[in-house]
């Protein structure tokens, strides 16, 4: 069995000596995403859609394919088996994203929100989450969780009381359950904003296992 975060950071070679890649475990998840949601789909495409160049869009899609979680084919690269597990896992943890307007809660030009399931009791005060968007390239990170009825941003403020329109905005987007949490990663523009969201979503789900696909190392 492996973590997430490890099988990601595995794959993006940031566990090997020498030097550090051109992409971060977050560009592996992206990729991942992209694929599963678009595929089959080529690597032009990809570099347009993660930022990457397609030098490191095809050291990403050679490592995937040697951990059985893509394959290629003359369309595009689209996921194997272990690949579509991984991605159904990915979707039941993550099942729902928007672009956001501007909100009073968050201080970037551009807004994406995240919904994470079920994972309320790994967040603390938000720091955590906020901190990873940062590392990434966006402005921060706003951590709200559904607690009963409320949408509550930790420790204990109640958006439905301090800011209504906004309590208002994600329920009707997002449609929380309780213990669920939503990530809002701002930045000034919408790549880094996505970014920032998925380190930070990676925070919580991170610690997660799943079955360890065939050369990992």
């Amino acid at each position: 069995m492996v973590r997430i975060a490890e099988l990601l950071s595995l794959i993006a070679g940031t566990r090997s000596p020498g030097p550090s890649p051109l992409f971060s475990p977050i560009h592996i998840l992206k990729v991942i995403l992209l694929i599963r949601d678009n595929g089959p789909i080529g690597r032009s495409r990809l570099a347009i859609l993660t930022g990457l160049g397609e030098g490191s869009v095809k050291t990403i899609i050679n490592r995937l394919r040697a951990a059985n979680i893509v394959s290629s084919t003359r369309r595009g690269v689209v996921l194997t088996g272990n690949g579509v597990r991984l991605g159904l896992l990915l979707k039941r943890l993550l099942p729902k994203a928007a672009f956001l307007p501007r909100i009073p809660i968050t201080l970037g030009r551009y807004n994406y929100a995240l919904l994470v399931k079920g994972m309320a009791e790994m967040v603390k005060i938000g720091l955590e989450q906020r901190d990873e968007a940062v590392r990434m390239g966006a402005l921060g990170a706003t951590t709200i969780i559904k607690r009963g009825c409320e949408l509550i941003m930790p420790p204990s403020l109640k958006l439905s009381e301090e800011y209504p329109e906004t309590s208002r905005l994600l329920l009707e987007i997002f449609n929380p359950e309780d213990r669920d949490v939503i990530i809002i990663g701002c930045a000034d523009t919408p790549l880094l904003a996505e970014y920032g969201t998925l380190s930070a979503a990676l925070t919580l789900i991170g610690s997660i296992e799943l079955e360890t696909p065939q050369n990992i190392r």
